[in-house]
């Protein structure tokens, strides 16, 4: 056991420096080895006595691939072991999208990285659970942390994903989550279901790494969910838009500027009120709402300045939300929780009202 954590410890060390994209992608190659079947002895029996074999068929398993690869050739011998597990799925044409594109730096930590991996024990989830304490501790570049910052696509702590939940409860069938970036808060809610029923998860990722980072952490865990096949902004491409939900919970960006480019746009989902451009935290919530079955509940996590800003639009709406008796609670969370800002928040809880009042028209 201690050695497993020395590993665990060290291998985090490594990857501090790794794309998180090439790293998640190391793991689902690592995580699938074990049980993998090479192509050639999933012939028919026919092919077999053909002698039907394909030349380029090896009896050796992905993770030989990439851990037998040189240096300078990881990532390619990645992207070919990739393409033996799977040729073909959202995720894994992800991932080898974005390794094709990763800068070429093959240090000896990555070396060693690779080496510590081999030797690691891949049961109960234990990589997940490496992967989830990297994507809580990693601290992206410059560019990619305006972009977290922009799209709210961070990690949510576990803490505050176990809180969000309990509130909740977890009653539900469906779950979702429009702002999912890494998938941490979703996860949570099968993760702590106290049997395994039968429940289906939903979420959409802002931009590509993100999914990639989503779709890698939920095939580590075993636990299917639907992200449309693709990223997308969930304000100005709802991915999910038919469709309703028992529980949601999110984390979106605080206080969001310029989150349509083309102005006040109009939405069904904006029954309350156009949210205005400089601020997407009512067009949050209401896109929430709109997504709420008969039975739903939601926890929508928020900056405090949701809770009393003065601008009309706002006002109006936060107004007509309360009126319609949507609104359960409000807990004060703690500043500082966030790696990305330090602004105090809030969760709002709602739920649809057994009689409701109806949408208010616009103004």
């Amino acid at each position: 056991m201690r050695d497993q954590k020395d590993s665990i410890y060290k291998i985090l060390r490594l990857a501090s420096s790794v794309d998180p994209a090439l790293f998640g992608a190391l793991l689902i190659i690592r995580h699938v080895s074990p049980g993998f079947i090479p192509t050639y002895r999933q012939l028919t029996l026919e092919d077999m006595q053909d002698s039907r074999i394909p030349e380029n068929d090896c009896d050796c398993t992905p993770w030989q691939i990439v851990a037998d690869a040189p240096k300078g050739k990881v990532i390619s011998s990645a992207i070919a072991a990739l393409s033996a597990i799977r040729s073909h799925s959202p995720l894994f044409d992800c991932l080898t999208e974005k390794l094709k594109y990763a800068p070429p730096t093959e240090t000896n930590e990555l070396i060693d990285l690779i080496h510590i991996l081999s030797h690691i024990s891949t049961g109960n989830h234990a990589l997940a659970e490496i992967y989830e304490v990297f994507l809580s501790s990693w601290f992206p570049s410059d560019t990619q942390l305006h972009a977290a910052k922009s799209s709210g696509d961070i990690y949510t702590p576990r803490d505050v994903s176990t809180l969000i939940w309990e509130l909740l409860d977890l009653n539900g069938k469906t779950f979702y989550d429009p702002c999912c970036g890494s998938g941490s808060l979703l996860a949570r809610a099968f993760l702590s279901l106290p049997l395994k029923k039968e429940v289906r998860l939903f979420g959409q990722t802002n931009d590509l790494l993100s999914y990639c980072i989503c779709q890698t952490y939920f095939f580590l865990l075993d636990i299917p969910v639907d992200l449309a096949g693709m990223s997308g902004n969930t304000l100005v491409k709802d991915l999910h838009a038919e469709k309703q939900f028992d529980r949601i919970a999110t984390n979106p960006p605080f206080n969001q500027a310029r989150w349509c480019d083309s102005g006040y746009i109009y939405d069904r989902r904006w029954q309350y009120g156009i949210p205005p451009r400089s601020n997407a935290n009512f067009a949050w919530l209401q896109h929430v709402i709109s997504h709420l079955s008969d039975q739903g509940r939601a926890a929508v996590i928020l900056s405090n300045g949701s809770l009393s800003a003065q601008n009309h639009a706002e006002h109006e709406i936060r107004r007509r939300i309360l009126d319609d008796g949507l609104i359960e609670a409000i807990i004060a969370l703690p500043p500082k929780l966030f790696f990305n800002t330090k602004v105090p928040c809030c969760i709002w809880l709602l739920r649809k009202p057994k009689v409701p009042g109806g949408p208010h028209p616009h103004d």
